[in-house]
């Protein structure tokens, strides 16, 4: 039997050096999906390493980004190397021009005492990184490093998340995903 689903697609971002966070998030939202389709949704992991297309590097993750119902970024103690600044400006851009139907989350590994105490460069950078997100409301949630309560965080996300759509906040999706005939039905929406 068909059941008709509607992809719920979450950009997962982060700079290098937190790969493995960004498993575990792929793996929390698509361990999630065993619950949420009941509702007739799925969570769809989008993540720029695993991007396939015509348009050439940013042009193509920026493309994803806009196509995408939620973000959520990743970062370590330190700044670490890659697009994650520049993910989160086009996702914040997109959450601004979207009339408040894309939400964005920001998981931050917590810094050693001694790192907030007297932080070097690499840790300055996501003191202030932080700060300025902290300035614009944007949702901040910290984790110790390990597994378990990184995906509590994301599990609590998703479920909020789902809980808005659910009784009413997101109209913006309407997209369907036809789980079982391997076609798919998009009229413009999250899909």
């Amino acid at each position: 039997m068909v059941v008709p689903l509607t992809g719920l697609k979450v950009f997962i971002g982060s700079p290098g050096g937190v790969e493995e966070q960004r498993e575990w998030a792929k793996k929390c939202l698509l361990d999630m999906n065993g619950i949420v389709w009941k509702n007739r949704y799925i969570w769809i992991p989008v993540r720029s390493e695993e991007m396939h297309g015509g348009l050439e590097g940013q042009a193509y993750i920026d493309k994803n980004i806009d196509d995408c119902d939620f973000g959520l970024f990743i970062y370590s103690d330190t700044w670490g190397e890659g697009r994650a600044k520049q993910e989160f400006n086009k996702m914040e851009e997109n959450h601004k021009n979207a009339k408040g139907t894309r939400d964005v989350v920001v998981i931050f590994k917590k810094m050693s005492p001694g790192t907030s105490r007297n932080p070097g460069p690499e840790a300055q950078k996501v003191i202030d990184f932080k700060n300025e997100l902290l300035q614009k409301k944007y949702t901040i949630e910290e984790y110790s490093g390990n597994e378990t309560e990184f995906r509590k965080i994301v599990e609590k996300q998703l479920n909020g998340w789902l809980d808005d759509i659910l009784n009413g906040g997101q109209k913006h999706i309407d997209g369907v995903l036809s789980v079982g005939s391997g076609t798919e039905e998009n009229s413009g929406g999250a899909v």
